[in-house]
């Protein structure tokens, strides 16, 4: 069996940010690629046994994947949040993830029922 990744979500941008020199930093760390999903922002690499990992945070939007765009942590915050809804706004499916997450638990219980 053949695992793709491994992904761990940490709680924000902040610690992705914390994270990135520390991997940048490890010489057994390759294939280092900060990612803008739209729905996730996201780093990418491959371990010393070359796993492939994904250290993630949540954004507050919705869009149909694949969505994928260079992320740049060096930028603060604010600057993230406005170019990701810039590269998403017009998008399919694009909407707040609360809103998402509510239309898909009113799918689930209407499956259920």
């Amino acid at each position: 069996r053949v695992i793709n990744q491994i992904s761990l979500r940490v709680e924000g941008l902040e610690d992705l940010r914390q994270i990135l020199p520390a991997l940048e930093a490890e010489s057994d760390v390759t294939e280092i690629d900060p990612i803008n999903h739209g729905i996730a922002w996201s780093i990418y690499f491959r371990d010393p046994e070359n796993n492939r990992i994904e250290i993630f945070c949540d954004a507050p939007w919705y869009v149909e994947q694949p969505m994928v765009e260079k992320l740049d942590l060096s930028t603060d915050d604010e600057a993230i949040h406005a170019r990701t809804e810039e590269a998403i706004r017009d998008r399919p499916g694009f909407q707040p993830m609360t809103d998402w997450r509510a239309a898909f638990a009113e799918k689930l219980e209407a499956a259920m029922a």
